[in-house]
């Protein structure tokens, strides 16, 4: 017998849900699949015993092999805190393909379930509606009421392996894991297996589109450019680049280009971000990392890379008519993610990066890997630090001040307390740390990223002065191509000698910035060659998820989720 675990949100539309699916999952299995399954409803919010654990419910159902719903849906409910229903989630939500996060409305941004029927942000929505870029998204109970089925339907034909009578709805035994007889070690080991386990399903689930389709997932094309050049295929004349290209004719040039050489049944349609999603905002420091982390993921799927290598150019009265792809911080940060891959010797067989050069007559040319730039094990590390920080993914922004408080600490109880750790708790978390030594532990705790400028102070690039004209050649060549993409902040820039200067850039902390405030309550903010900026605070928002520890909530006046205002230019 199948048992379905409810975890209710406490609007009224949750409230409807929650009835919809009372009253339709149960049937639903039965006629579908012919699996019998019980429906039950639990509370979402209560962080302590007394207050009914549900952290502690949604983990022990999920890792007893029950399937686990939960209610994600941010929304104003009069006596509750924003998130109530929040307070159910573990860091293990995001590995377990048995708990399903539905909603009505965007998820917080450093919140990503294993299955959800919130697509990424960026990534296409099969509803169609929520794809114009931005973080608001909109869902209505039928809809979540078809996904969950589909989705249902989905893991029921995921078959294992192993055992052709279980699939990933009727799990197989050798998962579960009993809580409250396991030992903190054990438990830990068989978690990571389950999760483990988990995430390979879900990558075998996505090779195959349903039972009745043997097709194989194909490989995958990224785009990477300067959104200047986004349209819709519903426009395909606007945004094109000298009049001729904008993106939708580069990825359909790219389509071309594989039926050419005979291997387009091989390919996806090419991956590009829509304008507005990876967007210039004035945005935090850790904030932009997180959103260079979002590409990397995608990236890294990818078996080639695509460069729409737009050059800088000014119209007769030296105003720009052309934005150029390697002047832009967000195209180098893309970019990146394949020098880094390189390092790492995790390109994938066979893995391509290709140039469209829209100035020439024969636009695609292959960059050949050994003219990708290295880089060496410091920057890498220092790079770890960055994204580990600002990924919304593995940050924990609760854990920040304590590493920064660490730096207090004498030298001698560091290392007392890095022994500790390094012997008994980081090898159950992370592997083996043996060859970890004490002096990159003392690089973390003062690297800047556990600086409160990197959450608090907020970046933006003068668009006139970032148009420097850089090329390829020009990059190619950067024997400090890490060390300047990090140094926006200038923080490296008395560190490391040699690097070049960012300007034009902006990098203001909160308080700083109130005193830039207009009467129609704008910004207008003045960069170091004058040129003036206006700034506004955006209808859009988005959220951040809190993680509670030790039955406590660890947000801003005490939240679980916290509302992110947005700052764009005007």
């Amino acid at each position: 017998m199948l048992s379905i675990k409810y975890f209710r949100a406490y609007s009224e539309e949750g409230k409807q849900l929650e009835n919809i699916l009372n009253e339709s999952l149960v049937s639903f299995l039965r006629n579908e699949l012919n699996v019998e399954s019980t429906f039950e409803s639990y509370d979402s919010k209560g962080l302590s015993h007394k207050n009914g654990n549900a952290p502690w419910k949604v983990l022990s159902f999920a890792l007893s092999n029950a399937i686990v719903i939960i209610d994600g849906s941010i929304e104003e409910v009069d006596n509750y805190k924003l998130g109530a229903n929040y307070e159910c989630i573990t860091p293990a939500v995001s590995s377990l393909d048995n708990v399903l996060v539905v909603s009505r409305t965007q998820l917080p941004l450093n919140f990503i379930a294993c299955r959800s029927n919130v697509p990424l942000l960026g990534e296409p929505d099969k509803i169609k509606r929520n794809n114009r870029g931005g973080y608001t998204k909109s869902y209505n109970n039928n809809e979540i009421l078809t996904w969950l089925c589909s989705e249902l339907k989905k893991m029921y034909y995921n078959v294992n392996e192993n055992d052709e009578n279980t699939n990933r709805l009727i799990r197989p035994d050798n998962l579960k894991i009993d809580l409250a007889n396991s030992t903190l070690s054990d438990l830990m080991q068989r978690e990571k297996d389950v999760m483990e386990e988990n995430i390979a399903a879900r990558r075998r689930e996505s090779h195959f589109k349903d039972k009745d389709d043997n097709e194989r997932e194909k490989k995958k094309i990224f785009i990477s450019y300067r959104t200047r050049y986004y349209t819709t295929e519903d426009e395909p004349q606007k945004s094109r680049y000298g009049g001729k290209y904008n993106i939708v004719d580069v990825a359909e040039r790219i389509k071309k280009y594989h039926n050419e050489i005979g291997d387009a049944t091989e390919w996806d349609d090419p991956f590009y971000y829509p304008v507005g999603v990876l967007s210039n905002e004035f945005m935090p420091e850790n904030r932009r990392w997180a959103f260079v982390s979002l590409p990397d993921r995608k990236i890294r799927e990818c078996h080639e890379f695509w460069i729409f290598n737009t050059r800088n150019k000014l119209n007769s009265n030296g105003e720009i008519e052309e934005v150029g792809y390697w002047d832009s911080w967000w195209c180098l940060g893309e970019f990146l993610t394949v020098i880094r891959m390189k390092y790492a010797g995790q390109l994938k067989t066979n893995f391509k990066v290709m140039i469209f050069n829209p100035d020439k007559d024969n636009p695609i040319e292959e960059l050949p890997l050994d003219q990708i730039p290295s880089m060496t094990d410091e920057q890498n590390r220092e790079l770890a630090r960055y994204f580990a920080n600002g990924d919304f993914l593995e940050t924990g922004l609760e854990t920040m001040d304590g590493m920064r408080n660490k730096r207090k600490w004498p030298k001698v109880l560091r290392y007392v307390y890095f022994s500790f750790m390094k012997r008994f708790i980081w090898p159950m978390i992370f592997g083996d740390f043996r060859n970890y030594p004490f002096v990159y532990f003392e690089e973390s705790i003062k690297s800047h990223v556990y600086d409160k400028s990197f959450v608090n102070n907020r970046i933006l690039e003068c668009n006139i002065c970032n148009a420097k004209g850089m090329t390829m050649n020009d990059v190619l060549k950067d024997e400090n191509y890490v060390w300047n993409f990090l140094n926006i902040n200038s923080y490296y820039s008395d560190k490391i000698p040699g690097l070049r200067t960012y300007k034009g850039v902006i990098n203001l902390s909160e308080q700083e910035l109130r005193k830039y405030l207009q009467q129609d309550g704008t910004y207008e903010i003045s960069c170091e060659n004058h040129h003036t900026l206006k700034i506004k605070k955006s209808l859009d928002k988005f959220y951040i998820f809190w993680q509670p520890r030790n039955g406590k909530p660890t947000g801003p006046n005490k939240c679980v989720i916290e509302t992110v205002d947005l700052y764009e230019v005007v």
